[in-house]
């Protein structure tokens, strides 16, 4: 079943000089870890958002974000093992930078991380000494560790401790996904490199999982981005200078909309409205 769309058609405005700094929003409650940063899992800022003013408008519900929609969330319980590790490197494999990740994450199996389709979903996870809400983050690849076989999560030392003793090294696990305490709209950021010749373009702090960002053209129709394993969705042959009207969709059939996204590359341009959350 497919939910109301929500439509956000933000002006967005580009400051000289430093780009203002979006703080995230404390207040937001919901069932799992929100994409915002660094924290306790649930605070903190991933980047800059544009400078300037912005407005939008949504339909379906009283605002941006708080529509609901005529769908069925994923309910399944996973079965099985847990590990834990620690990154060694400045970007995971869904390309998002370490110094943004929430305290509580995980890296999917190789099978289930689906070539980036679970990047930034939530999900809970329950061993045996209670259960931790984390975000999917990275990749556990089977070719090279082959305990990261089907129903198996790599978790953060600090999510891991919060379900079972580190010393026991691996355990039994059942998980679900669950919504992202996702506060405030999206945000996008094109990766180096873009231009109006080829583009990539990576999104964020989302409620459920991405299935498809496209990008309006001048005669109303939208063109459908090819998403990689690293989590960008590319335009091969770029997307012109921009600004750009910005179509996200959700696993589910929910999608946002929002106009006047400049081609601004390697920092994070702040969206004003957020996916429609399921009944």
């Amino acid at each position: 079943m497919v939910r109301a769309q929500v439509f956000a058609f933000a002006i967005v405005l580009v400051a000289c000089g430093d780009a203002a700094t979006f703080p995230p929003d404390d207040s937001a409650a919901g069932g799992g870890p929100s994409d915002d940063g660094s924290g306790s899992g649930a605070n903190g800022s991933d980047g800059s958002g544009v400078g300037g003013s912005s407005t939008s408008t949504a339909t379906g519900g009283s605002g941006a974000g708080s529509s609901s929609g005529d769908c069925d969330p994923d309910a399944t319980v996973h079965q099985g093992q847990a590990t834990w590790y620690e990154l060694a490197t400045p970007l995971v494999n869904c390309s998002y930078e370490t110094s943004t990740l929430p305290v509580y994450y995980g890296a999917m199996n190789t099978v289930q991380y689906a070539d980036a389709a679970v990047c930034g979903a939530c999900v809970r996870v329950q061993g045996p000494l209670g259960s931790v809400d984390i975000q999917i983050v990275d990749q556990c690849p089977f070719a090279t560790n082959p305990i990261c076989y089907e129903g198996h999560i790599d978790l953060s030392v600090p999510a891991f401790e919060q379900i079972a003793d580190k010393v026991t090294g691996i355990i039994p696990i059942s998980w679900q996904y669950i919504p992202c305490d996702a506060a405030g709209g999206l945000r996008y950021r094109f990766k180096e490199g873009s231009s109006q010749f080829w583009a990539a373009i990576l999104v964020r702090n989302h409620r459920y999982p991405i299935a498809s960002v496209e990008v309006g053209s001048s005669d109303g129709s939208f063109q459908a981005l090819e998403r990689q394993s690293y989590n960008y969705f590319v335009a091969e042959q770029g997307l012109g200078p921009g600004p750009f009207t910005i179509r996200t969709t959700d696993i589910y059939g929910g999608s946002v909309e929002e106009a006047g996204i400049p081609l601004q590359v390697g920092s994070d341009i702040q969206g004003q409205a957020q996916l429609p959350l399921c009944d």
